[in-house]
């Protein structure tokens, strides 16, 4: 798994990893 750093935080990277589970 790769943890993007955003400016959102967190919020963000769960969102992200959230997306690529669906995949």
């Amino acid at each position: 798994k790769r943890k993007k750093l955003k400016p959102n935080g967190l919020q963000g990277n769960e969102e992200e990893e959230a997306a690529l589970q669906q995949q």
